[in-house]
C-alpha cells in the first residue's frame, strides 16, 4: 500500500518486465511436483464435532468463581517522559 501511495504522490507507474532468461533457470531448478502427493480438500486438522444425544435437556453451567478477582494497579501506573527523545 505504501509504495502505491508513493508512486502516486510521485506521478510515477510501475512496469514490470519479465526476465525469461531468470524465468527458465528457475524453471529448471524446481523439483517437479507428483500430482499423487497434492492433498486437495485436507482437513487432518479438523477436529471432530461433539455430539450430544438429547440436546433439549443438557444444561452447561458457567464455571463459578471462588477467589476474588485480582487486584487492578491501574491507578498506579505513571506515564513518564523520555529524555532525549525527538518530542521532548
Amino acid at each position: 500500500m505504501s509504495m502505491r501511495s508513493t508512486l502516486e504522490s510521485l506521478g510515477l507507474r510501475l512496469l514490470l518486465i519479465e526476465d525469461t532468461k531468470a524465468t527458465q533457470r528457475t524453471i529448471e531448478r524446481r523439483t517437479p511436483v507428483m500430482s499423487s502427493h497434492r492433498r486437495l480438500g485436507n482437513k487432518s486438522n479438523s477436529k471432530p464435532s461433539l455430539k450430544i444425544e438429547n440436546a433439549e435437556s443438557v444444561e452447561i453451567a458457567a464455571p463459578q468463581r471462588t477467589d476474588p478477582p485480582p487486584e487492578t494497579r491501574a491507578h498506579l501506573r505513571v506515564v513518564q517522559n523520555r529524555r532525549g527523545s525527538k518530542y521532548g
